[in-house]
């Protein structure tokens, strides 16, 4: 969990525009700061070693950043004066079976195909009355 007493406003105010780039800017950081110790100082097992547990890492704060990106737009639904959401779903479906009998053996088949596509467009204008209080509760409880 993020821990927002202990981060510059400069930091704060990264992450509320957009926590994805906020998550992925810090992980950088360290990892470019690990590999150049390990370059100047470590051997190439150690090396392979760091790119691995790197690589790991990365998808993880993929997966972070999602999760932080999702709250950001709740947050914001939570303190926009108006919100519009959009959902457009595409679904489309084709079956089939088949059944052939004759005197030595009955076969049979099935087939089925289907498709769905999901877009999601969000517009927020302003900020209700109690937006800024709404903010600092959320700041207090972190």
């Amino acid at each position: 969990m993020m821990n927002f007493k202990n981060m510059s406003v400069k930091d704060k105010i990264h992450f509320a525009v957009s926590p994805s780039t906020y998550l992925i800017s810090k992980g950088v950081e360290k990892a470019i700061e690990k590999v150049q110790d390990l370059s100047q100082n470590g051997t190439l097992q150690q090396l392979r070693e760091e790119a691995a547990r790197q690589e790991l890492i990365a998808q993880m704060r993929a997966s972070q950043a999602k999760v932080a990106q999702e709250l950001a737009i709740a947050q914001r639904i939570n303190t926009a004066e108006t919100v519009e959401i959009e959902e457009f779903y595409e679904a489309s479906g084709k079956g089939g079976l088949n059944v052939q009998a004759s005197e030595a053996a009955v076969t049979g088949g099935l087939t089925g195909e289907g498709r769905k596509v999901t877009r999601r467009i969000y517009r927020f204008n302003g900020w209700h009355e109690g937006a800024v209080q709404v903010l600092e509760n959320q700041y207090e409880e972190d």
